[in-house]
């Protein structure tokens, strides 16, 4: 497998991943008071509109739909000038940035972003998950692997 044809890969994957959230949160806004749970409370299928940012944190509504682009395009601008043999920080960034972008498309078109994922204590959704590994992955890369 050429690097191109992994790039490719790796860009699709996530991709795929900004769609199906983008799918999950359209799916729990056809019913946001249907509720499910595998383990209740803790664990489940529910609506949340959260009008915080990570972790619930409140932040001006003005300040994030500002700020987010910026950002995002950092990321960006660092993910274009990464050497290409850095695959993880780059499979890293792409998740950030399309986690960031579906949050960031629900803030501009609701005005709040749309969690359904009940984790013991939050609610969160695929977006969040993904800005949370690729993270995870950066943090790895620069600290254990490196070490």
């Amino acid at each position: 497998m050429t690097k191109q044809t992994r790039c490719i890969g790796i860009a699709a994957l996530s991709g795929f991943l900004f769609f199906l959230d983008q799918y999950l949160k359209y799916q729990i806004r056809l019913s946001p008071a249907h509720s499910a749970y595998i383990w209740k409370p803790f664990i489940g299928w529910e609506y949340f509109a959260n009008r915080g940012v990570a972790f619930g944190l409140p932040v001006s509504a003005l300040f994030v739909a500002a700020v987010t682009p910026v950002i995002i395009g950092v990321l960006v601008w660092w993910l274009w000038k990464l050497p290409q043999k850095n695959q993880m920080a780059k499979i890293a960034l792409l998740l950030i940035i399309n986690g960031a972008l579906s949050n960031y498309l629900d803030r501009i078109v609701f005005g709040f972003t749309i969690d359904y994922l009940r984790v013991f204590t939050g609610v969160i959704n695929v977006a969040d998950a993904m800005i949370a590994v690729g993270f995870g992955m950066l943090a790895y890369e620069q600290f254990v692997k490196k070490a």
